[in-house]
């Protein structure tokens, strides 16, 4: 009587770059991406995130992302309003030009993301899928030629 094997099948990769929504700086690794328009993977643990929802809403969890990934984009955005905070009320000239440009520049890189985000997520077509031995969902993002 023959044994039942499972067969092993040979599934054909393309070299993609794997992204963790649980790294810090992952929006910036994505934003590099989609600027170079290269296919990658989006791994989240999180069932509610939506990498194709084009709305305005949907940006802030792009920018929020996950507890590890917070720092990425919103220290320098607090940074960058609390400098600018403080140079509204700083009298001293040069200290206001140092505190202003210090908060310019954490807006800026900030800003840096967001507009990319904000620009190329139309040019992608996204898949998803679920893998239940590691219980994450798998977004593959292709551009669209």
């Amino acid at each position: 009587m023959p044994t039942l094997e499972t067969q092993r099948i040979a599934i054909p990769r393309r070299p993609e770059t794997v992204i963790s929504t649980a790294q810090n700086g992952w929006q910036q690794t994505a934003a590099r991406l989609m600027r170079q328009r290269q296919r990658f993977m989006l791994e989240t643990e999180c069932p509610s995130f939506d990498p194709s929802d084009t709305s305005a809403a949907a940006l802030f969890t792009w920018l929020r992302g996950t507890t590890n990934g917070v720092a990425s984009c919103h220290l320098p955005a607090a940074f960058g309003l609390m400098a600018l905070g403080t140079a509204a009320i700083i009298p001293e000239p040069i200290s206001r030009s140092i505190c202003a440009a210090l908060g310019l520049l954490g807006l800026l890189s900030v800003g840096r993301v967001v507009f990319r985000l904000l620009v190329t997520r139309y040019t992608y077509r996204w898949r998803v899928a679920f893998n239940p031995d590691r219980r994450k969902y798998t977004w593959l993002a292709e551009p669209i030629d």
